[in-house]
């Protein structure tokens, strides 16, 4: 009897056509980053009627800001190893159910202190959330459409951010700043519900563990139906885990780049979540009307949207770092502006839309330049300790806010502070691209 050659389901999924079965996880998993980016930032967007209604100062609301962005970045690390052993769908799935009840129970808060607790627990759930979708959306696309989809499933978290400030004016007006909860609470449970009745595991996963060989044929008859397999065909994945040692970050010669790129990291997370835990806020303590805060907010965020989508298209074509290099810059001269033209709306918006692209899109951009960084034996380690210590930003900085806020400095001074994050990001590019190992 002659043995047949091994199917490669790795090899299978690089070389498949993308088809609807594609757009179906693709459409799946970035609507998880958009729950993901309105859940997080829901209280930026409630936190000026939230301050009138317990008759507290704003600035007293930086913990409670930066509660959900610390849950996250806890979130983020124990996903990996918990979806590694459980699988990516069922993680998912879980998540998003957790995450509706304690978004929910946000609604029903009376103390900063419940809130604080409430939210930590939402960013851990909804943050846990993000690097199984990521992981398998990554794991279905073919090799040559990876890059594309990964940059607009990260568009997804700024528009969902967006639709928070969107739809807080007339959810505030007709249910209180509770109905933005109940709201986002709502979208978690959907979200949940729609991965579990339509979202597959991870083919690769069910490969590697050996698990529900029906599952396998039938999922490889979606994604390639001319692919016909025998019933003693042994089907392989390459496990492609490195298990690299983050002390491979600092080898030959690679300490100065790799410090570089966590000063970029840090600063761009710092201006993102700054810039969209506190914008409702400043807007308002210039005198702006909720509405027209959260609006200006909402522009931010959108401009975010373009911005990850337009320069990450970009980026693929033109060396990422001249890509930062623009829009670092347009951070650094937008943000301080912001401060300034609160009297005249219509510039006040263009601002807003500019300093997103900035701020927000440049997200993109920072994961293609690590990339670039590392062999590929240390890559996914590169990028994956670059987004966590870029965490440290994201929750440091809605706590400066608050305390800028409180010793009373004036808007256009704390917008000009914001500044000093991107053109600190901006210099560390400049410097990483004159390293010798840059070379």
């Amino acid at each position: 009897m002659v043995a047949r050659d091994a199917l490669d389901v790795s090899d299978l999924l690089d070389r498949a056509p993308v088809s609807s079965f594609h757009g179906r996880v693709l459409a799946l998993c970035a609507f998880s980053l958009v729950v993901d980016g309105f859940d997080l930032l829901a209280m930026s967007a409630a936190a000026p009627s939230v301050a009138a209604d317990f008759q507290v100062p704003s600035a007293a609301f930086g913990p409670v800001l930066s509660a959900s962005l610390f849950g996250a970045a806890i979130g983020g690390v124990l996903a990996g190893p918990v979806g590694d052993r459980i699988g990516r769908r069922p993680l998912l799935i879980g998540m998003f159910l957790l995450a509706a009840i304690v978004t929910a129970a946000t609604a029903f808060c009376t103390t900063l202190d419940a809130l604080i607790a409430l939210r930590l627990l939402t960013g851990l759930f909804v943050g846990g959330a993000v690097p199984p979708a990521l992981a398998l959306a990554a794991e279905y696309y073919p090799a040559s459409r990876r890059q594309l989809l990964l940059i607009i499933m990260v568009g997804g978290a700024p528009l969902g951010s967006a639709l928070a400030s969107l739809s807080a004016p007339s959810l505030i007006a007709r249910f209180g700043w509770e109905g933005i909860f109940v709201v986002g609470g709502g979208l978690a449970l959907a979200c949940g519900l729609m991965l579990a009745a339509a979202l597959p595991e991870s083919l690769r996963f069910l490969v590697l563990k050996g698990r529900g060989p029906e599952s396998v044929a039938a999922l490889i008859a979606k994604i390639a139906p001319q692919c016909s397999i025998a019933a003693d065909q042994p089907i392989t994945v390459r496990d492609e885990s490195t298990g690299a040692s983050a002390k491979l970050l600092f080898a030959d010669g690679r300490a100065g780049a790799t410090l570089l790129l966590w000063v970029v990291y840090i600063g761009s997370q710092a201006q993102l979540y700054f810039l969209g835990s506190w914008l409702p806020i400043l807007f308002r303590e210039s005198g702006l009307p909720l509405a027209t805060a959260l609006y200006g907010t909402m522009a931010h965020q959108a401009g975010g949207v373009f911005g990850s989508i337009a320069f990450g298209f970009w980026s693929d074509r033109v060396a990422p770092e001249r890509v930062m290099a623009w829009m670092y810059a347009l951070a650094i001269v937008s943000i301080p502006l912001l401060g300034l033209a609160t009297g005249a709306l219509p510039l006040l918006f263009i601002l807003a839309i500019v300093s997103g692209i900035g701020a927000v899109g440049v997200q993109s951009c920072v994961h293609a330049f690590a990339a670039t960084f590392y062999p590929t034996l240390i890559r996914t380690t590169g990028v994956g300790w670059g987004v966590s210590v870029g965490r440290l930003g994201a929750i440091v900085s809605p706590l400066i806010g608050g305390m800028m806020l409180g010793a009373g400095w004036p808007v256009p001074r704390i917008l000009l502070a914001v500044s000093v994050a991107p053109l600190m990001c901006l210099a560390a590019v400049e410097m990483l691209r004159r390293l010798p190992s840059r070379a």
